[in-house]
């Protein structure tokens, strides 16, 4: 049996594997999107690319200095 650690490099948390959107029904064509892994919300109603977060939150379980 190997052991493997793989290591992917995020800008933000966009194109992680944890952070899941949900379409917000509320108005307009927004998303909210959490993180899996933690279970917390990352950004809610979004609507555009630029409104998404630009840094990955200090809290996120997948960040270096918190593993």
């Amino acid at each position: 049996l190997v052991k493997v650690k793989i290591v992917i490099e995020l800008d933000n948390c966009r194109r992680c594997p944890y952070c899941k959107s949900y379409r917000n029904f509320d108005a307009g064509l927004a998303y909210d999107y959490v993180c899996l892994k933690a279970k917390k919300e990352i950004a809610s109603y979004v609507e555009y690319e630029s409104e998404f977060p630009k840094e990955i939150p200090v809290w996120c379980p997948c960040r270096e200095e918190n593993q």
